[in-house]
């Protein structure tokens, strides 16, 4: 059996339930999913899984076509998102596993004529730099990465010092950032 492990981080499936969460609150039925591969990947398996089970709570299944795994590459993603928009129906919103893959879907709206949120909301998870600088703005949900870091560095310094071996999880607070990629259908 495996020991117990520290660890500082952020609860991933609280933001897959915080985008998801969002994009109901604009009066979304229609939502496509945009996601990394999340074998072998616990941070995209649980914000998947977090959005999936606020949908399935609010009575939306996602058709399978909308279901989409993209690498991290916004070039990858604008592609994915272009196959997903190409059918004869479409999301409304898409709820993007990273920001990057966020950006990528954007893109993608643009080439198809769809040039803003009332055409396809887009929300992403990461609060990455440039989310906000975007034109429009990226709705999406902050994970402080900044805070994790200095918390993770912190405790494991003072582990070192004080040789400690005590194990120790430290699960910092998520924030919804709602910017301009986001409004009713």
């Amino acid at each position: 059996e495996a020991s117990p492990i520290s660890c500082v981080g952020a609860d991933n499936r609280d933001a897959g339930r915080a985008a998801a969460a969002h994009v109901l609150e604009w009066g979304h039925r229609q939502i496509g999913l945009l996601f990394p591969p999340t074998t072998g990947n616990d941070r995209a398996s649980d914000r998947y899984s977090g959005a999936q089970n606020v949908l399935h709570e609010q009575g939306i299944s996602v058709p399978d076509n909308w279901s989409v795994e993209a690498p991290y590459s916004i070039s990858d993603a604008k592609e994915a998102v272009s196959e997903m928009l190409s059918g004869p129906n479409r999301p409304t919103a898409l709820i993007c596993g990273n920001d990057v893959l966020a950006q990528g879907a954007i893109y993608a709206a643009l080439r198809e004529g769809r040039a803003g949120p009332r055409d396809l909301s887009i929300i992403g998870i990461g609060d990455f730099k440039g989310s906000r600088e975007m034109e429009p703005g990226l709705s999406t949900v902050r994970l402080p990465a900044r805070r994790i870091g200095l918390l993770a560095g912190e405790r494991l310094a003072h582990s070192i010092i004080h040789s400690e071996r005590d194990v120790f999880r430290i699960c910092c607070d998520i924030e919804l950032i709602a910017r301009e990629t986001c409004a009713a259908p």
